[in-house]
């Protein structure tokens, strides 16, 4: 059995990333870990062994019905920074398209106020205006309101979820993940199907820290997700940035004391804007984000039907129909018997 299907039947047993990653440590790889299973030297419920001898052939098949890529550690298309971590995820499942560049992680507070809220989204929109990718948890709060921003600019925005890229979760997210989907990606290293659980979140925070250079972090409590991605992106040697806040606000406590620890204070947009260039360096050009151009894109040279190019575009047909007007008015596109046709 190769590394690859080994891994990719190993992402389905439901096993926490931490056990999974010390196993193939013991055990030489996935293949090993899957011979141990069948052995029955590696404790796991019966439901996790069955799941781990399903075909790789069946996975994948289930998977390109479900327009979802499963990347693996070391191709071409694996972000790099991720897969130098110390525990890189063997496996990611990706639905949308994946940015391979270094991002700028934004995270914070589920209990976000509402000053925490209005300023990741202000950093979401101005990362994404200057071509940034910009990467959270879509969960309610400072991610929430970090991915609005950058919808809101059409821009190239990453979700990396605590289960699997089928679910969402909050589903009050759900519109927002869809629409992060246009431009950018949602991913996850748990397996369609996978559903929420508490104990899942804490190990996607180091995918986050992963795919950034950056990790911003607006507003925490103590405890709290956004401390451990702090504490994540110190251990990986990322840019720390926090927001200081009242000393007297339970959620600028985490941030009050990241910066008392030596994160550098970000003290406003044109702030953080200018510690992301010295980081990153400057943009040389900033991708055309606008609608128009994204649809554009997404549409063959050929031609589209108009029903094929909804689906690529995650839009119901009616939204869609609003931006081909808009092109069709400008000379870009015209519409013949249902297809979408470049001018």
């Amino acid at each position: 059995m190769n590394e690859r299907d080994a891994a990719l039947q190993l992402a389905y047993t439901g096993m926490h990333p931490d056990r999974r990653i010390k196993l193939c440590l013991e055990r030489g790889g996935p293949p090993g870990v899957l011979r141990a299973i069948v052995k029955g030297s590696v404790s796991m419920p019966d439901t996790a062994v069955e799941a781990s001898q399903v075909p790789a052939s069946q996975r994948r098949e289930a998977l390109a019905e479900a327009g979802t890529t499963a990347l693996f550690l070391g191709d071409r298309d694996y972000p790099a920074r991720l897969g130098e971590l110390a525990n890189p995820p063997a496996v990611l499942f990706v639905a949308g398209r994946l940015p391979t560049e270094p991002g700028v992680a934004i995270v914070g507070t589920r209990k976000a106020t509402g000053y925490g809220v209005r300023l990741a989204e202000r950093f979401g929109r101005a990362l994404a205006r200057d071509g940034r990718t910009v990467v959270s948890g879509l969960a309610k709060g400072i991610d929430a309101a970090a991915h609005r921003g950058v919808v809101d600019e059409h821009g190239r925005g990453i979700a990396v979820l605590g289960n699997g890229v089928d679910r969402w979760y909050p589903a009050s997210n759900r519109q927002l993940g869809e629409q992060l989907l246009i431009d950018g990606a949602v991913i996850s290293e748990y397996p369609p199907g996978t559903r929420p659980s508490a104990w899942r979140f804490p190990p996607r925070n180091r995918i986050i820290v992963g795919l950034a250079s950056i990790v911003v972090v607006v507003e925490a409590g103590m405890p709290g997700g956004a401390m451990i991605t702090a504490r994540m992106a110190v251990d990986e040697h990322r840019e720390l940035f926090a927001v200081p806040g009242d000393i007297g606000r339970v959620s600028s406590v985490g941030c009050n004391l990241l910066i008392r620890d030596g994160a550098w204070p970000v003290l406003g947009v044109d702030d953080l804007r200018e510690a992301v260039d010295r980081v990153l360096g400057p943009v040389t050009a900033v991708p055309d984000r606008a609608p128009e151009s994204a649809l554009l894109q997404a549409c063959d040279a050929a031609g589209t039907p108009i029903d094929e190019l909804a689906v690529r575009r995650r839009q119901t047909v009616a939204d869609l129909l609003v931006d081909i007007t808009e092109l069709e008015l400008a000379g870009l596109v015209r519409l013949d018997g249902g297809w979408v046709i470049p001018s």
